[in-house]
């Protein structure tokens, strides 16, 4: 499935995917974060982050524990 490109297609796509892989290639920018962000809080499917999707919470642990329930 392609990147989402707003809110409305990023929760469709979380409720579409069985399991997610996040992070290779999207590099470290606020868009990132967001997208992460917004995956890990709209889905109940099982999460795999790589450095990328990790590196976007440098110095903001706790944000990313809450996430990741």
């Amino acid at each position: 499935a392609p990147w989402p490109e707003d809110a409305n297609a990023a929760d469709a796509l979380c409720r579409w995917a069985d399991a997610w892989v996040l992070g290779p290639g999207l590099g470290a920018s606020a868009a990132t974060r967001a997208l992460v962000e917004r995956v890990l809080a709209g889905s109940e499917a099982p999460a795999v982050l790589d450095a990328d999707a990790l590196n976007v919470f440098a110095g903001d642990a706790p944000a990313l524990a809450t996430l990741l329930r």
